[in-house]
Protein backbone atom coordinates (compact mmCIF):
# COMPACT_ATOMS: atom_id res chain seq x y z
CA UNK A 1 0.00 0.00 0.00
CA UNK A 2 1.06 3.34 -0.70
CA UNK A 3 -0.19 6.37 0.27
CA UNK A 4 0.22 9.14 -2.08
CA UNK A 5 -1.12 12.31 -3.40
CA UNK A 6 0.33 11.70 -7.12
CA UNK A 7 0.12 9.09 -9.22
CA UNK A 8 2.79 8.72 -12.81
CA UNK A 9 2.56 5.44 -14.91
CA UNK A 10 5.46 5.14 -16.92
CA UNK A 11 5.03 2.36 -19.76
CA UNK A 12 7.95 0.39 -20.44
CA UNK A 13 6.83 -1.71 -23.42
CA UNK A 14 4.19 -1.47 -25.56
CA UNK A 15 2.51 -3.14 -28.60
CA UNK A 16 0.84 -0.96 -31.69
CA UNK A 17 2.45 2.14 -32.96
CA UNK A 18 0.60 3.89 -29.70
CA UNK A 19 0.87 3.74 -26.04
CA UNK A 20 -2.64 3.82 -24.89
CA UNK A 21 -4.00 2.76 -21.57
CA UNK A 22 -7.17 2.62 -19.59
CA UNK A 23 -6.92 2.28 -15.70
CA UNK A 24 -8.53 2.29 -11.99
CA UNK A 25 -7.28 2.77 -8.72
CA UNK A 26 -8.28 1.01 -5.44
CA UNK A 27 -7.63 2.35 -2.10
CA UNK A 28 -9.07 4.70 0.59
CA UNK A 29 -9.11 8.22 0.97
CA UNK A 30 -6.83 9.21 3.85
CA UNK A 31 -9.61 10.47 7.04
CA UNK A 32 -7.71 13.88 7.47
CA UNK A 33 -4.88 13.99 4.54
CA UNK A 34 -5.96 16.49 1.45
CA UNK A 35 -4.41 19.27 0.10
CA UNK A 36 -5.19 22.31 2.17
CA UNK A 37 -5.19 24.63 -0.61
CA UNK A 38 -1.49 26.00 -2.37
CA UNK A 39 -2.03 24.17 -5.72
CA UNK A 40 -5.64 24.65 -6.21
CA UNK A 41 -5.48 28.60 -5.02
CA UNK A 42 -7.83 27.75 -2.36
CA UNK A 43 -4.91 29.30 0.19
CA UNK A 44 -4.85 33.07 -1.24
CA UNK A 45 -1.88 34.86 -2.46
CA UNK A 46 -2.47 37.55 0.29
CA UNK A 47 -1.83 34.98 2.98
CA UNK A 48 1.39 33.96 1.61
CA UNK A 49 4.50 36.12 2.81
CA UNK A 50 8.23 35.22 3.86
CA UNK A 51 11.28 36.80 5.18
CA UNK A 52 12.71 37.93 1.94
CA UNK A 53 11.55 37.36 -1.97
CA UNK A 54 13.96 37.81 -5.04
CA UNK A 55 11.92 39.92 -6.97
CA UNK A 56 11.54 37.58 -10.03
CA UNK A 57 10.61 34.46 -7.06
CA UNK A 58 7.56 36.43 -5.33
CA UNK A 59 6.11 34.22 -2.60
CA UNK A 60 3.12 33.63 -4.86
CA UNK A 61 5.67 31.13 -6.85
CA UNK A 62 5.51 29.02 -4.60
CA UNK A 63 2.48 26.85 -5.47
CA UNK A 64 3.32 23.29 -6.49
CA UNK A 65 4.77 23.38 -10.34
CA UNK A 66 4.48 26.50 -10.57
CA UNK A 67 7.85 28.17 -12.38
CA UNK A 68 10.80 27.49 -10.53
CA UNK A 69 9.44 28.45 -7.02
CA UNK A 70 10.05 31.05 -4.19
CA UNK A 71 13.54 32.19 -3.67
CA UNK A 72 14.78 34.26 -0.65
CA UNK A 73 16.74 37.43 -1.74
CA UNK A 74 19.44 36.06 0.44
CA UNK A 75 20.83 32.68 1.38
CA UNK A 76 21.13 32.95 5.39
CA UNK A 77 19.76 30.85 8.31
CA UNK A 78 17.29 33.86 8.80
CA UNK A 79 15.04 32.98 5.88
CA UNK A 80 11.37 31.41 6.19
CA UNK A 81 8.45 31.28 4.06
CA UNK A 82 4.66 31.06 5.73
CA UNK A 83 1.06 29.82 5.25
CA UNK A 84 -2.10 32.08 7.04
CA UNK A 85 -4.51 29.26 6.71
CA UNK A 86 -6.99 32.19 8.50
CA UNK A 87 -8.05 29.32 10.81
CA UNK A 88 -6.38 26.71 12.34
CA UNK A 89 -6.16 23.41 10.60
CA UNK A 90 -5.14 19.95 11.33
CA UNK A 91 -2.15 19.42 9.39
CA UNK A 92 -0.67 15.91 9.29
CA UNK A 93 1.67 16.02 6.10
CA UNK A 94 3.66 18.75 4.39
CA UNK A 95 5.39 18.63 0.79
CA UNK A 96 8.69 20.95 0.36
CA UNK A 97 10.55 21.02 -2.90
CA UNK A 98 12.72 23.51 -4.29
CA UNK A 99 16.43 24.49 -6.31
CA UNK A 100 18.97 24.52 -4.10
CA UNK A 101 17.28 23.76 -0.72
CA UNK A 102 18.28 20.94 0.64
CA UNK A 103 16.99 20.97 4.39
CA UNK A 104 14.62 22.58 6.09
CA UNK A 105 12.09 22.45 9.75
CA UNK A 106 8.62 23.34 10.39
CA UNK A 107 7.23 25.80 12.70
CA UNK A 108 3.28 26.07 13.87
CA UNK A 109 1.85 29.23 15.28
CA UNK A 110 -1.20 29.86 16.42
CA UNK A 111 -1.31 33.89 16.81
CA UNK A 112 1.82 34.08 13.96
CA UNK A 113 4.13 35.61 17.51
CA UNK A 114 4.29 32.70 19.12
CA UNK A 115 6.10 29.83 17.51
CA UNK A 116 6.93 25.97 18.31
CA UNK A 117 9.13 24.18 16.21
CA UNK A 118 7.97 20.80 15.44
CA UNK A 119 9.92 17.38 17.25
CA UNK A 120 9.64 13.63 17.04
CA UNK A 121 7.92 11.78 19.23
CA UNK A 122 11.57 11.83 21.23
CA UNK A 123 11.42 15.79 21.72
CA UNK A 124 13.91 16.26 18.47
CA UNK A 125 13.54 19.00 16.19
CA UNK A 126 12.65 17.42 13.13
CA UNK A 127 14.60 18.34 10.23
CA UNK A 128 13.25 17.42 6.95
CA UNK A 129 15.17 16.72 4.02
CA UNK A 130 13.83 18.01 0.39
CA UNK A 131 14.60 14.42 -1.33
CA UNK A 132 11.73 12.94 0.47
CA UNK A 133 8.62 15.35 -0.87
CA UNK A 134 6.19 14.36 1.37
CA UNK A 135 6.79 13.62 5.02
CA UNK A 136 3.49 12.32 7.06
CA UNK A 137 3.78 13.98 10.47
CA UNK A 138 4.38 12.00 13.92
CA UNK A 139 2.35 14.40 15.51
CA UNK A 140 -0.85 15.70 13.69
CA UNK A 141 -0.33 19.78 14.69
CA UNK A 142 -3.87 22.14 15.05
CA UNK A 143 -2.58 25.52 14.03
CA UNK A 144 -3.03 28.59 11.86
CA UNK A 145 0.40 29.35 11.03
CA UNK A 146 3.29 27.68 9.31
CA UNK A 147 6.66 28.31 8.67
CA UNK A 148 9.06 26.33 6.56
CA UNK A 149 12.64 27.23 7.98
CA UNK A 150 15.24 26.30 5.10
CA UNK A 151 18.66 24.77 7.24
CA UNK A 152 20.90 23.61 4.51
CA UNK A 153 21.41 24.82 1.04
CA UNK A 154 23.39 24.77 -2.69
CA UNK A 155 24.31 28.36 -3.44
CA UNK A 156 20.70 29.82 -2.93
CA UNK A 157 17.15 29.18 -0.91
CA UNK A 158 13.98 28.08 -3.63
CA UNK A 159 10.84 26.23 -2.67
CA UNK A 160 7.73 24.89 -3.53
CA UNK A 161 5.15 23.58 -0.66
CA UNK A 162 2.17 21.52 0.10
CA UNK A 163 0.46 21.38 3.34
CA UNK A 164 -1.87 18.40 4.11
CA UNK A 165 -4.77 18.14 6.37
CA UNK A 166 -7.87 18.95 7.89
CA UNK A 167 -10.53 21.41 8.82
CA UNK A 168 -10.88 21.08 12.76
CA UNK A 169 -14.55 20.54 13.99
CA UNK A 170 -15.47 23.67 16.13
CA UNK A 171 -18.90 23.96 16.82
CA UNK A 172 -20.13 22.42 20.35
CA UNK A 173 -21.12 23.81 22.92
CA UNK A 174 -18.63 25.23 25.23
CA UNK A 175 -20.60 25.02 28.68
CA UNK A 176 -23.50 28.06 29.54
CA UNK A 177 -26.33 25.77 28.77
CA UNK A 178 -24.73 22.28 31.05
CA UNK A 179 -23.10 24.22 33.73
CA UNK A 180 -19.72 23.35 32.34
CA UNK A 181 -18.90 26.81 33.00
CA UNK A 182 -19.07 27.74 36.61
CA UNK A 183 -20.90 30.62 38.35
CA UNK A 184 -17.78 32.26 39.05
CA UNK A 185 -16.89 32.40 35.52
CA UNK A 186 -20.12 34.75 34.90
CA UNK A 187 -19.40 38.60 35.40
CA UNK A 188 -21.66 41.61 34.77
CA UNK A 189 -21.04 45.44 34.68
CA UNK A 190 -24.08 45.89 36.55
CA UNK A 191 -26.99 43.52 38.01
CA UNK A 192 -31.05 44.19 38.66
CA UNK A 193 -31.70 42.14 41.79
CA UNK A 194 -32.87 38.67 41.12
CA UNK A 195 -31.28 38.98 37.49
CA UNK A 196 -27.37 38.27 38.11
CA UNK A 197 -25.29 37.26 35.75
CA UNK A 198 -25.03 33.90 36.57
CA UNK A 199 -28.48 33.29 35.35
CA UNK A 200 -27.40 34.12 31.54
CA UNK A 201 -27.28 30.59 30.77
CA UNK A 202 -29.54 29.77 27.71
CA UNK A 203 -32.81 27.73 28.05
CA UNK A 204 -32.45 28.26 31.81
CA UNK A 205 -34.38 30.34 34.51
CA UNK A 206 -38.11 30.06 35.90
CA UNK A 207 -40.75 31.92 34.33
CA UNK A 208 -40.40 35.72 35.07
CA UNK A 209 -36.90 35.40 36.28
CA UNK A 210 -34.87 34.14 33.95
CA UNK A 211 -31.80 36.01 32.47
CA UNK A 212 -28.93 38.61 33.17
CA UNK A 213 -30.14 41.96 33.23
CA UNK A 214 -27.89 45.15 33.54
CA UNK A 215 -28.73 47.69 36.28
CA UNK A 216 -28.62 50.14 33.86
CA UNK A 217 -29.61 50.75 30.18
CA UNK A 218 -26.69 52.17 27.93
CA UNK A 219 -23.95 50.95 25.43
CA UNK A 220 -21.63 50.48 28.36
CA UNK A 221 -23.03 47.63 29.74
CA UNK A 222 -21.60 44.13 29.08
CA UNK A 223 -22.14 40.32 30.01
CA UNK A 224 -18.78 38.26 30.64
CA UNK A 225 -17.25 35.05 30.22
CA UNK A 226 -14.24 33.83 32.02
CA UNK A 227 -13.00 30.67 30.61
CA UNK A 228 -9.73 28.95 32.66
CA UNK A 229 -7.78 28.42 29.45
CA UNK A 230 -7.75 29.84 25.82
CA UNK A 231 -10.87 28.51 23.74
CA UNK A 232 -11.96 29.00 20.08
CA UNK A 233 -15.35 30.45 19.37
CA UNK A 234 -17.33 29.78 16.19
CA UNK A 235 -20.62 30.71 16.94
CA UNK A 236 -23.12 32.39 19.61
CA UNK A 237 -26.74 32.01 20.41
CA UNK A 238 -28.12 34.83 22.10
CA UNK A 239 -31.90 35.19 24.10
CA UNK A 240 -34.20 37.27 26.29
CA UNK A 241 -36.42 36.99 28.90
CA UNK A 242 -39.31 35.78 28.95
CA UNK A 243 -42.19 36.67 31.19
CA UNK A 244 -45.48 38.77 31.65
CA UNK A 245 -42.83 41.29 30.15
CA UNK A 246 -40.47 40.27 27.27
CA UNK A 247 -37.08 41.60 27.88
CA UNK A 248 -34.26 41.38 25.35
CA UNK A 249 -31.42 42.80 23.05
CA UNK A 250 -31.74 43.36 19.35
CA UNK A 251 -28.19 43.92 18.76
CA UNK A 252 -24.78 43.83 20.55
CA UNK A 253 -21.15 43.56 19.94
CA UNK A 254 -18.69 41.04 20.48
CA UNK A 255 -15.73 41.45 22.54
CA UNK A 256 -12.89 39.59 23.16
CA UNK A 257 -9.49 39.53 25.05
CA UNK A 258 -6.14 36.50 25.87
CA UNK A 259 -5.75 38.97 28.91
CA UNK A 260 -8.21 40.46 30.74
CA UNK A 261 -6.57 44.10 29.42
CA UNK A 262 -6.83 44.85 26.08
CA UNK A 263 -10.35 44.11 23.81
CA UNK A 264 -10.79 43.23 20.51
CA UNK A 265 -14.09 43.46 18.62
CA UNK A 266 -15.41 42.29 15.39
CA UNK A 267 -15.96 45.44 12.96
CA UNK A 268 -20.24 45.06 12.84
CA UNK A 269 -22.43 45.01 15.71
CA UNK A 270 -24.25 41.28 15.33
CA UNK A 271 -28.35 40.54 15.36
CA UNK A 272 -29.91 39.72 18.58
CA UNK A 273 -33.41 38.78 19.19
CA UNK A 274 -37.04 39.50 18.53
CA UNK A 275 -38.31 38.15 21.70
CA UNK A 276 -38.03 36.92 25.22
CA UNK A 277 -38.24 33.25 24.27
CA UNK A 278 -36.60 32.03 21.01
CA UNK A 279 -32.71 32.10 21.05
CA UNK A 280 -31.26 33.06 17.76
CA UNK A 281 -28.06 31.74 16.66
CA UNK A 282 -25.42 33.79 15.25
CA UNK A 283 -22.31 32.05 12.88
CA UNK A 284 -19.26 34.43 13.38
CA UNK A 285 -17.56 35.67 10.02
CA UNK A 286 -14.27 33.76 11.25
CA UNK A 287 -13.72 31.84 14.72
CA UNK A 288 -11.93 33.74 17.65
CA UNK A 289 -9.28 32.48 20.12
CA UNK A 290 -9.87 34.22 23.61
CA UNK A 291 -9.94 33.57 27.37
CA UNK A 292 -12.60 35.89 27.85
CA UNK A 293 -15.53 37.36 26.35
CA UNK A 294 -17.53 40.47 26.81
CA UNK A 295 -21.14 40.46 24.88
CA UNK A 296 -21.84 43.90 25.10
CA UNK A 297 -25.73 45.38 23.94
CA UNK A 298 -25.92 48.05 21.94
CA UNK A 299 -29.73 48.03 21.29
CA UNK A 300 -32.40 46.28 23.10
CA UNK A 301 -36.96 46.63 23.80
CA UNK A 302 -37.60 47.60 27.50
CA UNK A 303 -34.35 46.43 29.31
CA UNK A 304 -30.59 44.70 28.65
CA UNK A 305 -32.02 40.84 29.34
CA UNK A 306 -29.86 37.95 28.09
CA UNK A 307 -29.14 34.38 28.24
CA UNK A 308 -25.78 33.02 25.77
CA UNK A 309 -24.28 30.24 25.02
CA UNK A 310 -21.01 29.75 22.88
CA UNK A 311 -20.10 26.98 20.80
CA UNK A 312 -16.75 26.31 19.27
CA UNK A 313 -13.62 23.90 20.72
CA UNK A 314 -10.44 24.12 22.97
CA UNK A 315 -7.14 25.38 21.73
CA UNK A 316 -4.55 23.28 21.90
CA UNK A 317 -2.42 23.91 24.28
CA UNK A 318 0.85 22.61 23.19
CA UNK A 319 0.83 24.95 20.46
CA UNK A 320 -0.11 28.19 22.06
CA UNK A 321 0.20 28.23 26.23
CA UNK A 322 -2.49 30.17 28.40
CA UNK A 323 -0.77 32.70 31.20
CA UNK A 324 -3.00 33.66 33.77
CA UNK A 325 -4.09 37.31 33.09
CA UNK A 326 -2.32 40.28 34.90
CA UNK A 327 -3.60 42.10 37.32
CA UNK A 328 -5.04 45.46 36.36
CA UNK A 329 -5.71 48.90 37.61
CA UNK A 330 -8.52 51.59 37.01
CA UNK A 331 -6.98 54.59 36.13
CA UNK A 332 -9.59 57.45 35.94
CA UNK A 333 -8.18 60.77 33.80
CA UNK A 334 -9.83 64.25 33.34
CA UNK A 335 -9.19 66.96 31.02
CA UNK A 336 -10.63 68.78 28.43
CA UNK A 337 -10.64 70.30 25.24
CA UNK A 338 -12.26 72.95 22.90
CA UNK A 339 -15.37 72.42 20.17
CA UNK A 340 -14.77 75.19 17.53
CA UNK A 341 -17.55 73.89 15.75
CA UNK A 342 -20.43 74.49 18.22
CA UNK A 343 -20.89 77.92 20.35
CA UNK A 344 -21.81 78.00 23.65
CA UNK A 345 -25.57 79.01 24.87
CA UNK A 346 -27.63 78.39 28.49
CA UNK A 347 -28.92 75.37 26.99
CA UNK A 348 -25.50 73.83 28.26
CA UNK A 349 -25.50 74.95 30.87
CA UNK A 350 -26.53 72.04 32.95
CA UNK A 351 -26.60 68.21 32.46
CA UNK A 352 -30.60 67.70 33.01
CA UNK A 353 -30.71 70.03 29.69
CA UNK A 354 -31.71 68.32 26.71
CA UNK A 355 -28.83 69.99 24.56
CA UNK A 356 -26.48 69.01 26.50
CA UNK A 357 -27.64 65.32 27.00
CA UNK A 358 -27.24 65.63 23.18
CA UNK A 359 -24.07 67.12 22.51
CA UNK A 360 -22.59 65.00 25.33
CA UNK A 361 -23.63 61.64 23.90
CA UNK A 362 -22.25 63.13 20.51
CA UNK A 363 -18.73 63.39 22.16
CA UNK A 364 -18.99 60.34 24.09
CA UNK A 365 -19.00 57.99 21.09
CA UNK A 366 -16.63 60.56 19.15
CA UNK A 367 -13.89 59.53 21.98
CA UNK A 368 -15.34 56.10 22.10
CA UNK A 369 -14.33 55.62 18.25
CA UNK A 370 -10.21 56.78 18.78
CA UNK A 371 -10.52 54.33 21.46
CA UNK A 372 -12.38 50.94 20.19
CA UNK A 373 -10.56 52.26 16.64
CA UNK A 374 -11.50 49.56 14.13
CA UNK A 375 -9.89 46.06 15.84
CA UNK A 376 -9.18 46.54 19.36
CA UNK A 377 -9.91 48.53 22.44
CA UNK A 378 -7.06 50.66 23.40
CA UNK A 379 -5.18 50.53 26.14
CA UNK A 380 -7.48 49.01 28.40
CA UNK A 381 -10.49 51.60 27.70
CA UNK A 382 -13.80 51.53 29.62
CA UNK A 383 -15.56 54.57 28.88
CA UNK A 384 -15.93 58.32 28.58
CA UNK A 385 -17.97 60.51 30.61
CA UNK A 386 -18.78 64.12 29.49
CA UNK A 387 -19.03 66.17 32.94
CA UNK A 388 -19.69 69.60 31.51
CA UNK A 389 -19.55 72.49 28.94
CA UNK A 390 -18.18 75.93 29.27
CA UNK A 391 -17.90 79.15 27.10
CA UNK A 392 -14.94 79.75 24.77
CA UNK A 393 -16.64 77.82 21.66
CA UNK A 394 -17.22 74.78 23.37
CA UNK A 395 -15.14 73.73 26.16
CA UNK A 396 -15.50 69.99 26.80
CA UNK A 397 -14.50 68.51 30.72
CA UNK A 398 -14.58 64.79 30.02
CA UNK A 399 -13.59 61.99 32.63
CA UNK A 400 -11.86 58.81 31.03
CA UNK A 401 -11.44 55.45 33.02
CA UNK A 402 -9.34 52.46 32.17
CA UNK A 403 -8.58 49.59 33.33
CA UNK A 404 -4.95 48.30 32.45
CA UNK A 405 -1.95 46.50 33.55
CA UNK A 406 0.47 48.00 30.88
CA UNK A 407 2.31 51.18 31.28
CA UNK A 408 1.25 52.66 27.99
CA UNK A 409 -0.25 56.27 28.40
CA UNK A 410 -3.69 55.28 27.92
CA UNK A 411 -3.77 59.21 26.70
CA UNK A 412 -1.75 59.50 24.00
CA UNK A 413 -4.73 58.24 21.04
CA UNK A 414 -7.30 60.90 22.16
CA UNK A 415 -4.12 63.59 22.04
CA UNK A 416 -3.17 62.55 19.13
CA UNK A 417 -6.25 62.44 17.63
CA UNK A 418 -7.24 66.25 18.73
CA UNK A 419 -3.69 67.30 17.46
CA UNK A 420 -5.23 66.70 14.02
CA UNK A 421 -8.15 69.37 14.18
CA UNK A 422 -10.82 66.91 14.08
CA UNK A 423 -12.57 64.28 16.34
CA UNK A 424 -14.61 61.59 14.22
CA UNK A 425 -16.05 64.49 12.46
CA UNK A 426 -16.23 67.16 15.05
CA UNK A 427 -14.07 69.97 14.75
CA UNK A 428 -11.77 71.19 17.51
CA UNK A 429 -8.81 73.40 18.21
CA UNK A 430 -6.23 71.34 17.87
CA UNK A 431 -3.89 73.00 20.82
CA UNK A 432 -6.47 72.95 23.02
CA UNK A 433 -6.09 69.78 24.96
CA UNK A 434 -5.32 69.58 28.87
CA UNK A 435 -5.52 66.76 31.14
CA UNK A 436 -6.02 68.11 34.82
CA UNK A 437 -3.05 67.55 37.55
CA UNK A 438 -4.29 64.67 40.01
CA UNK A 439 -5.57 66.61 43.44
CA UNK A 440 -2.30 66.11 46.01
CA UNK A 441 -3.78 64.26 49.14
CA UNK A 442 -3.67 66.90 51.79
CA UNK A 443 -3.55 64.31 54.49
CA UNK A 444 0.04 63.40 53.28
CA UNK A 445 1.58 67.15 53.48
CA UNK A 446 4.32 68.00 56.63
CA UNK A 447 2.12 71.37 56.97
CA UNK A 448 -1.08 69.38 57.83
CA UNK A 449 -3.19 72.03 55.29
CA UNK A 450 -2.21 75.01 57.73
CA UNK A 451 -2.42 78.54 55.77
CA UNK A 452 0.63 80.69 55.57
CA UNK A 453 -0.20 82.58 58.96
CA UNK A 454 -0.79 79.74 60.47
CA UNK A 455 2.52 77.69 59.86
CA UNK A 456 4.29 81.58 61.14
CA UNK A 457 2.49 80.70 64.42
CA UNK A 458 3.49 77.76 65.05
CA UNK A 459 6.59 77.96 64.45
CA UNK A 460 6.44 80.97 66.79
CA UNK A 461 5.01 78.76 69.28
CA UNK A 462 7.95 75.76 68.96
CA UNK A 463 10.67 78.81 69.51
CA UNK A 464 9.17 80.02 72.30
CA UNK A 465 8.73 76.88 73.80
CA UNK A 466 12.25 75.38 73.67
CA UNK A 467 13.46 78.99 75.34
CA UNK A 468 11.53 78.17 77.99
CA UNK A 469 12.82 74.23 77.99
CA UNK A 470 16.45 76.12 78.10
CA UNK A 471 15.60 78.30 81.26
CA UNK A 472 13.69 75.63 83.35
CA UNK A 473 16.65 73.13 82.70
CA UNK A 474 19.39 75.93 84.11
CA UNK A 475 17.04 76.36 86.67
CA UNK A 476 17.13 73.48 87.79
CA UNK A 477 20.78 72.69 87.52
CA UNK A 478 21.47 75.40 90.00
CA UNK A 479 19.31 74.60 92.07
CA UNK A 480 20.63 71.13 92.83
CA UNK A 481 24.02 72.61 93.43
CA UNK A 482 22.59 74.85 95.97
CA UNK A 483 23.62 78.47 94.64
CA UNK A 484 27.22 78.09 97.10
CA UNK A 485 30.09 79.74 96.60
CA UNK A 486 32.78 77.92 94.73
CA UNK A 487 36.41 78.41 94.42
CA UNK A 488 37.36 78.87 91.01
CA UNK A 489 40.92 77.62 89.90
CA UNK A 490 42.12 79.81 87.30
CA UNK A 491 45.14 77.57 85.62
CA UNK A 492 47.10 81.10 84.62
CA UNK A 493 46.96 82.36 88.27
CA UNK A 494 50.43 82.19 89.77
CA UNK A 495 49.58 83.10 93.28
CA UNK A 496 53.04 83.12 94.68
CA UNK A 497 54.11 85.75 92.56
CA UNK A 498 51.09 87.72 93.29
CA UNK A 499 52.19 87.43 97.21
CA UNK A 500 55.41 89.42 96.21
CA UNK A 501 54.08 91.54 94.04
CA UNK A 502 52.04 92.17 97.28
CA UNK A 503 54.54 92.95 99.98
CA UNK A 504 56.41 94.76 97.31
CA UNK A 505 53.83 97.54 96.85
CA UNK A 506 53.29 97.46 100.81
CA UNK A 507 57.20 98.53 101.43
Amino acid sequence: MIETLFVRITPKKFYGNLICMRLEFFGCKSVCSKALGMQNNLIKNEDLSASSAHENFPVTQARPFYADGWCAQTANENQWYQIDLRTPHKVTRVMATGQGTLKYELAFSNDGTTWSNYTTLKGLTKLFSIEHKIYELETEQISRYVRFLPKEWDQKICLQVELFGCTIECNKSLGMENKVIPDKALSASSSQTGYPPQNARLNLGAYNSNGWCAQKNDIYQYLQISFDHEVRVAYISTQGSEGDVSKYVTKYRLQWSTNGDFWNHLPNELPGNNDGRNFNRFKLSYPISARYIRINPIEFVKSICMRVELYGCPLDSQIKPTEPPPKTKDISVSGNFRLTSYEYNDGLSSSSRTEFAKLASIVEEAITRVYIGSETFKDGFKRVIVTGFRPGSVIVDFQLLFSTSSNVDPIKPLKDQIATGELSGLKVDKTSFKINEPPKDKRSSSSGGLSKGGKIALGVFFSLLIIMIGIVIVYMRKKKSGFEHKIFDNPNFDQQKYLKTKNDLSD
